[in-house]
């Protein structure tokens, strides 16, 4: 791959609940501070600012105890669709694990 290109995932699901919920949940942070994150996580502080080139942050801890940072900036927000990128920071190291 060239240097620069965007790599893209697409996630598509429908949720059994109104489209202004739904919407809420993945917009609001009280919302998705009770949902984001892998099961046995829990949220340490998460910032939602849901629109275009706004940002948003948010920290989890692990069954292990380190904590993972989540972090993007949205590129599209309407309540059909919500785009943004996605980059994942860890704050405590893992022995023996190495990043590049």
């Amino acid at each position: 791959m060239a240097a620069g290109s965007d790599l893209e995932l697409v996630l598509t699901h429908e949720f059994d609940a109104p489209r202004t919920l739904v919407f809420l949940a993945w917009t609001q942070p009280q919302h998705a501070a009770r949902w984001w994150g892998p099961q046995g996580f829990t949220t340490v502080s998460c910032r939602i600012d849901a629109r275009p080139g706004g940002a948003y942050r948010l920290a989890m801890r692990g069954p292990d105890g380190v904590v993972r940072t989540k972090r993007g900036i949205y590129r599209e927000v309407t309540p059909d669709r919500i785009m943004f990128s996605c980059a994942w920071r860890m704050l405590t190291a893992i022995p023996g694990m190495k990043c590049r």
